[in-house]
């Protein structure tokens, strides 16, 4: 063995640790006071509720059963990881933060290795002679960026983080197997790798379709500097390739009449497909103006985005339209002057375009500059290396400088940021705070009121949403978004009333419900629970009928829907019934006390007083409970 290369090969691995060190330990600095973040908005319906998920073995059928499920079944690699973190931890939720941070990490890895590599492309034959400075800055200055915590902190975007990684792995293998010689097996090796890590990034999260864009991007950009003149053929051929891919993966997941499929995901906005068009160049430069000025009072979970009637309406969106062509033909004119810029404009505005042009999405969010804020970033920050690369060592400086503090400046706002999303409460009062005229966020800040007995405050925040929603025009539509969020506000109002004995306030909520979203299962069920009140039974059983048609399943549901079988002498559903609710709930008192009545109408005294005496048990434990709870 050769001394001078065991050195070489050892002084690698210290390099390789100290970079792993150094990313690590600045990622976990800015994070770690956000492992006791609650689940929020989308978390709950993919994963706290989302009970195949839940898991208890690691059998393949519990795993297939996981991997598919919830509202995103098709990005099954984070609905898997969601099922093993569960496993694990059950539902603690530090569990979770720690596999995103985990994940972000990770993904920082991936980038400087990327961008090392494409720094120290022949194409720009030594241009950044300090190319492990540039891309060791590039790296820290994304992941310590405020804008990533929307996609660490926030839990389901671990869907938008995973996707990167593998993203840019798989980007990262094709460039190294594309600069290797002499060993065809390396080499393939490579682009299988490459080819397994696009699976894993689309497995993750849908816009990954735009891999093979971004893969034929970086070959025409940096590898063989295509022209069309000498490579029409090649250029042709994966241009057709990576067309196919991304048309049949859109096939796949709308159908094959994709305007048809794409027009009926209009019906629940408040915009048309041409208004969203409209729209879109101006929310991408409001995300330019995210990422270069990212202060605590501009980030949002949920931004209220002004939607384009028209091209003067509001008179930005003509100048926004402007300014996107202005930037497409800059990347164009800087493609043979400052190739790396040019690159970073193709990969920002490409990696946007699955989430922000025609597809029936809400406008904005901060986790989908993910993944195209990254080679912004190293271009920017080579670019000032090389501005400074032929000037004395106090301009060298002072941009090292600069760079630390704005990685310095970056993990603060992180740091800060992170203490908004700590709670729901803050998180939710931020939102609206922001976002005034968005109906979704009363809704959720008045339930969060609600469950800490904060009444008379939730009542309020849930009655300036009603009046907000009630003034949108697509309020009246059935279906849309503002008229199921105008519902769960009356829902919730309903509860906050019936908390009050406010009865007839309660069951006029009850109404307006659903009158406005008339498949809000839960208003079903409080409707049905009113019905029998009333002594109508036949009615009351078709709205819990309904309700468990629409996906309601609780106890409270079959309890109550048990109660009204009971009142129509249809003992042996209702007893089916209960069974069903005492299976989801085994503490549910009620639940057993009706059973043991049910059963003592069929003569099964035994089985009658057994479920009487746990239902006496269950009740008295609920009771001391509650007293703790107070003396505490």
């Amino acid at each position: 063995m050769r001394v001078g290369g065991f050195i070489e090969r050892g002084g690698l691995r210290l390099r390789l640790l100290g970079l792993v060190l150094v990313v690590g330990l600045a990622v976990a600095a800015v994070y770690g006071n956000s492992m006791q973040a609650p689940f929020v908005f989308d978390d709950e319906p993919n994963i706290v509720n989302n009970e195949a998920l839940h898991i208890d073995s690691l059998g393949l059928p519990a795993l297939l059963a996981a991997a598919g499920s919830g509202p995103s079944a098709d990005r099954w690699l984070a609905n898997l990881s969601f099922a093993l973190n569960y496993y694990l931890g059950g539902g603690e939720v530090w569990g979770f933060h720690l596999v995103n941070v985990v994940v972000h990490a990770a993904a920082a890895l991936v980038f400087f290795g990327l961008s090392l590599t494409t720094l120290t492309l022949p194409v720009f034959q030594n241009c950044y002679p300090r190319a492990r400075e540039i891309a060791l800055a590039a790296t820290l200055l994304w992941a310590l960026h405020p804008l990533q915590s929307n996609a660490v902190t926030y839990l389901v975007q671990r869907m938008a983080s995973l996707s990167a990684l593998f993203f840019m792995a798989s980007l990262w293998c094709y460039a190294l197997a594309r600069l290797t010689t002499g060993s065809k097996a390396r080499q393939n090796g490579l682009f299988a790798l490459s080819a397994c890590c696009g699976g894993l990034a689309l497995a993750s999260k849908e816009n990954a379709a735009m891999l093979p864009v971004m893969i034929l991007g970086y070959e025409w950009f940096f590898l063989e500097g295509l022209s069309w003149r000498r490579h029409r053929r090649r250029l042709l051929t994966v241009t057709a390739i990576a067309v196919a891919v991304v048309l049949g993966l859109a096939a796949l997941y709308l159908g094959g009449d994709f305007y048809a499929a794409i027009q009926a995901g209009y019906a629940r906005w408040d915009f048309t497909l041409p208004e969203r068009l409209l729209t879109e160049p101006r929310v991408l430069f409001m995300y330019l103006g995210l990422i270069l000025l990212p202060l605590p009072s501009r980030l949002n979970l949920c931004h209220d985005v002004v939607v384009s009637r028209g091209l003067f309406a509001p008179p930005t969106t003509a100048a926004c339209l402007v300014g996107l062509a202005v930037l497409a033909a800059l990347a164009v004119w800087l493609y043979r002057r400052e190739r790396l810029l040019s690159f970073g404009i193709f990969w920002f505005l490409g990696n946007l375009l699955i989430e922000s042009s025609f597809l029936p999405l809400y406008p904005m969010f901060e986790h989908r500059l993910y993944l195209p804020s990254t080679f912004l970033a190293l271009a920017v920050v080579a670019g000032g290396y090389r501005l400074v690369a032929g000037g004395s060592a106090r301009f060298r400086w002072a941009l090292r400088l600069l760079l630390v503090a704005l990685v310095v400046a970056g993990g603060l706002l992180t740091w800060q940021r992170n203490q908004v999303w700590a709670d729901e409460l803050t998180l939710w009062q931020d939102v609206v705070t922001k976002s005034p005229g968005l109906v979704g966020g009363y809704q959720n800040l008045g339930k969060i009121l609600m469950t800490r007995g904060r009444d008379a405050e939730a009542e309020k925040v849930l009655r300036t949403g009603v009046v907000i929603g009630s003034g949108k025009a697509s309020a009246q539509r059935v279906g849309s978004d503002t008229a199921i969020s105008l519902g769960h506000l009356h829902y919730l109002l309903s509860r906050l009333y019936f908390r009050h004995g406010r009865e007839g306030d309660a069951s006029a909520a009850i109404d307006a419900a659903l009158r406005y979203d008339p498949n809000h299962a839960k208003a079903m069920v409080s409707k049905a629970i009113r019905l029998e009140q009333a002594g109508l039974s036949p009615a009351a059983v078709q709205f819990y009928r309904a309700a468990a048609l629409r996906g309601e399943e609780s106890a409270e549901l079959y309890c109550n829907w048990a109660v009204s079988l009971f009142s129509l002498g249809r003992l042996d559903e209702a007893i089916t019934l209960l069974r069903r609710a005492i299976e989801l709930e085994p503490g549910h008192a009620d639940s057993h006390y009706n059973l043991g009545v049910a059963y003592g109408g069929k003569g099964m005294a035994a089985e009658a007083r057994h479920e009487m005496a746990l239902a006496i048990q269950l009740q008295q434990l609920g009771n001391r409970r509650t007293a703790g709870a107070d003396g505490r």
